[in-house]
């Protein structure tokens, strides 16, 4: 099945400028508080890009919200590393997580 969704990558002081604010950022308040809660706190996820452990050091979380709400489909977030964050561009990061999200969802809009 093919799921329209939209994907984004955000930081971790991004994610918590929303934390007390939710509805200003919705639908990406929710989705925010949810990759923080996966992102930085699980000791086992791994990077998206070189899929080495984060170690709860996530330079982004990438979250993904289908656009059908009627797929039933969950928010999904990963992380990036520090590594890989400091050593490649933003946008660059992004078409990389991009990659690994079509290969899992279909077709995707997205933003950086």
């Amino acid at each position: 099945m093919n799921t329209a969704a939209t994907l984004k990558i955000f930081t971790l002081p991004e994610c918590i400028a929303c934390k007390d604010n939710t509805q200003a950022f919705d639908p990406w308040g929710p989705a925010l508080q949810f990759a923080m809660e996966a992102v930085w706190t699980d000791a086992e996820m791994r990077c998206l890009v070189c899929d080495e452990p984060i170690g709860r050091c996530a330079a982004y979380a990438a979250i993904v919200l289908p656009h059908d709400d009627l797929a039933h489909v969950p928010c999904q977030a990963g992380g990036v590393c520090a590594q890989c964050g400091a050593k490649h561009h933003r946008e660059h990061i992004f078409d990389l997580v991009k990659g690994h999200a079509l290969l899992s969802l279909g077709e995707m809009q997205g933003s950086a």
